[in-house]
């Protein structure tokens, strides 16, 4: 009955500690992987979408890219239960390629959500949609821009070599 008892009071301290670490962040990590939407118990969106504009961290491409990648495969495993907070967030991150802007708004629930919060979501969409038009266009201006830049360094270099053509000209005749 001792080792019952026993068992059963460090089980509890365990789970308390436990739940108070996730309370503290509001995640249940357990090797990288969030349980709480894994499980199926939701945090607050909207609350992780404003929070994770806050920060202000840099990281690489490949970093962001995979964990864009996890985000999304939550978020399209289970649209109504998944925090589409996050993915809203990577969506306007300075990392995000236009792809994955468009794919952040494509994923994004349509339906399932409480009125409230499927407002936000439609007006997010729409945001990021709009982010995705821009930032093609920003790509292709910088296209267009790197292709005269090489063109005028081409033609500094005709211009240079005129110039030498011409010093020699000056200096024969």
């Amino acid at each position: 009955m001792k080792q019952i008892t026993i068992r059963f009071v460090l089980l509890t301290l365990c789970c308390l500690c436990l739940s108070s670490c996730a309370a503290n962040k509001d995640r249940w990590l357990v090797m990288g992987v969030d349980l709480k939407t894994e499980m199926g118990f939701r945090s607050n969106p909207i609350d992780s979408f404003s929070s994770c504009l806050k920060i202000k961290k840099k990281i690489s491409a490949a970093k962001f890219t995979k964990h864009f990648g996890r985000q999304a495969a939550l978020v399209k495993k289970s649209p109504e239960t998944a925090d589409w907070g996050k993915l809203g967030c990577l969506g306007f991150h300075p990392s995000a390629t236009v792809s994955q802007v468009r794919r952040a708004a494509a994923l994004l629930p349509a339906k399932g959500l409480p009125a409230g919060e499927q407002r936000v979501v439609d007006l997010l969409r729409l945001l990021l949609i709009k982010r995705g038009v821009e930032l093609a266009g920003w790509r292709r201006c910088e296209g267009q821009l790197n292709k005269k830049r090489v063109r005028i360094k081409q033609l500094e270099e005709q211009v240079k070599k005129l110039q030498e053509i011409e010093l020699l000209l000056q200096k024969g005749g």
